[in-house]
């Protein structure tokens, strides 16, 4: 072969491979814009049977009563403002090798799945308990046993691994259900009854429209909910809401707001325990949620039953690093939640219970998210009903408050939406025939978060067992009202004891300015800079955070109560820089004809993501990490 043969066939490989490569990357983009065409078409189909599902439902917008005084806001799920946000989430997706479960505990029996997995001298399968030490931040696993024949665990959460001849561990997962505490009475009259409260963080009565339209229908068309159309949160975050709601007062005053362990907290179910109630306490971040971000941790176990502990095996599991975010292993992470709390419902329905569930995975972060959790909780609430499980049962599904630090926050409409969290009561057939029809006229009328607290304490009174001097002098004494008793038209914010930056009350602001910073809205600008000096104070270590200055003035309304005439209230919003951090911040100032004067900086929000703007400063310095923007 000559050389010029050899050149001509090497420029033909050539040529073939460029054009093979042309060809490949054709497809590739094609096969690209072809997916990115479906998933937008996707999105479109999911946005037009949603916003056709919500054309027609029914979400009280029209329910106003005229005789209440204040008028809280009614607005739509379809608020534009709102649903500029609202699109299709990507769908949680686990891995699946093996594409079934090798165990599973089926009431309360522990088993291998035999149609997925048969045990051999080349693959075995054994299993721990789980128990939890004197503190929330360890778990205690048991001694191993090998799992051949059914066995019943004495704890409500085990580990399981299956392993090859050789020891490597082919499956791995973490179960968890409820057993038995023998020392739990039974019902001892027909008119004792259980409450179940399942919450959904950061979960607006609107949003919970908007993104569970399925969960909304069945709990308003089968289970015939009372839903509060009036509901408003009395603090920023979940803390100061749950607390109030479980101890009928606002959190005390502590320094640094690390409340230690909480040992000095009298806790509702602690009422329930001593009357012969069965406790449960389900949050799903062992390491984030409000026990461990506002202190260290519970260091005694709150309730009998205590989903922390299976979290926090799971968390500090090898299995966690090689699940995906949402997941544990196979299985989906709000899956074995809603199956949990179905196993403490089934196990006890012959027994007074009260159990106090919050979901934060799929609902704190993201707008769009929760509606990952529509069918599984819509099946969670018929698997309720259809088996009898709320027969005796007071279930509330609530909110702690709305979508806070997302850009929705940022609207007007996302600003209501954070202040009036969902709340929706299904009453069990054997309720006393007053609660129902009071239930009804409060759904009209401005109620709060201390309002649980008295509504708890009915349901407390009708344990044989309850203390019922206790219930009435702390009903006497509660800040609240009870859900079940008649709650004054004429209420305000202040009867109700919601702060003025949280009311909602529609005359009870009035809009100042909007948009950029003008010059007669001197009050505005110099409640930014005090904020932001204040905040620049905080920042003891100043090599690690930069200072921040005011980048501009989103918007300022001025809060219309019956002080006296010099004193006046304004909530500005601004962005600082660096970061383009959001803030919400309020002041009191002293204002006549011819001074001002600042009397006190009140309350300040950050209403965006910080993300790893904040990655210095420690995760339990709640302050600092809105504010600092690490060098």
């Amino acid at each position: 072969m000559t050389i010029w043969k050899m050149l001509r066939k090497k420029k033909t490989y050539q040529k073939l491979l460029v054009f093979v490569l042309f060809l490949c990357a054709t497809i590739f983009i094609a096969q690209y814009f072809r997916n990115s065409w479906k998933a937008a078409a996707e999105r479109e189909r999911f946005k037009c049977i949603t916003l056709e599902y919500l054309g027609g439902a029914d979400y009280g917008s029209d329910d106003r009563d005229p005789t209440v005084s204040c008028r809280f806001p009614l607005p739509s799920p379809l608020e534009d403002d709102v649903m500029a946000f609202f699109d299709q989430a990507t769908p949680l997706r686990c891995p699946s090798i093996k594409n079934s479960y090798w165990a599973e505990i089926d009431r309360g029996t522990l088993k291998i799945n035999s149609s997925a997995f048969q045990p051999s001298r080349w693959y075995t399968c054994r299993y721990s308990e789980i128990s939890r030490p004197d503190g929330d931040s360890d778990v205690i696993y048991g001694p191993f046993h090998d799992l051949v024949g059914p066995v019943v665990p004495e704890s409500d959460f085990v580990y399981v691994e299956c392993n090859n001849f050789m020891g490597y561990p082919l499956y791995q997962d973490f179960l968890a259900y409820a057993q038995r505490n023998k020392t739990i009475r039974k019902y001892e009259r027909e008119d004792e009854l259980s409450i179940a409260m399942i919450g959904i963080d950061s979960m607006s009565r609107m949003n919970f429209i908007r993104q569970m339209p399925k969960s909304y229908e069945y709990l308003q068309k089968e289970l015939e909910a009372v839903t509060l159309l009036g509901f408003n949160k009395v603090g920023r975050n979940t803390f100061p809401n749950v607390i109030a709601m479980l101890t009928g007062n606002p959190p005390p005053i502590v320094k640094d707001n690390n409340y230690g362990h909480f040992e000095s907290f009298r806790f509702i179910w602690d009422e329930f325990e001593d009357a012969g109630a069965v406790t449960t306490y389900a949050e799903d971040w062992p390491t984030n949620n409000m026990f461990e971000v506002w202190g260290d941790g519970l260091k005694r176990q709150p309730t009998h039953h205590y989903l922390h502990t299976f979290y926090r095996a799971f968390h500090d599991s090898f299995l966690r690093k090689l699940s995906v975010i949402g997941c544990i292993g196979e299985r989906l992470l709000h899956q074995s939640h809603l199956s949990y709390l179905l196993s403490v419902l089934r196990v006890y329905a012959d027994s007074p219970s009260f159990l106090f569930s919050l979901h934060n995975g799929l609902s704190h972060d993201e707008f769009n998210t929760p509606q990952l959790l529509d069918a599984d909780f819509k099946d969670f609430l018929k698997s309720a009903r259809d088996e009898g499980l709320l027969d005796r049962t007071v279930l509330v599904v609530f909110g702690d408050h709305g979508q806070r630090i997302d850009d929705v926050r940022m609207t007007k409409g996302g600003r209501v939406e954070d202040m009036m969290p969902l709340v929706s009561v299904v009453l069990p057939k054997n309720a006393r025939p007053e609660w129902a029809s009071a239930l009804l006229r409060n759904r009209n009328r401005l109620v709060s978060s201390y309002d649980f607290y008295p509504t708890f304490l009915d349901i407390l009174s009708t344990l044989t067992s309850s203390n019922s001097s206790f219930v009435e002098s702390a009903k006497n004494s509660s800040i609240g009202r009870s859900f079940f008793s008649d709650i004054p038209k004429n209420r305000s914010c202040e009867d109700a004891n919601i702060e003025d930056w949280f009311c909602t009350c529609e005359e009870h602001s009035t809009p100042r300015r909007f948009g950029t910073i003008q010059r007669n809205d001197v009050v505005c600008r110099q409640t930014a800079y005090a904020w932001v000096k204040k905040m620049n104070t905080e920042i003891i270590d100043k090599s690690k955070c930069a200072e921040i200055s005011v980048k501009w003035i989103n918007g300022c309304e001025e809060i219309q109560t019956p002080t006296s005439n010099h004193t006046r209230k304004f909530r500005t919003d601004f962005t600082t820089t660096p970061g383009d951090a959001f803030f919400e911040a309020s002041a009191e100032w002293s204002i006549n004809a011819t001074s001002r004067s600042l009397i006190a900086l009140r309350s300040i929000a950050r209403n965006n993501k910080y993300g790893d703007q904040s990655y210095c400063i420690e995760a339990k310095d709640t302050i600092l990490r809105e504010i600092c923007y690490c060098l």
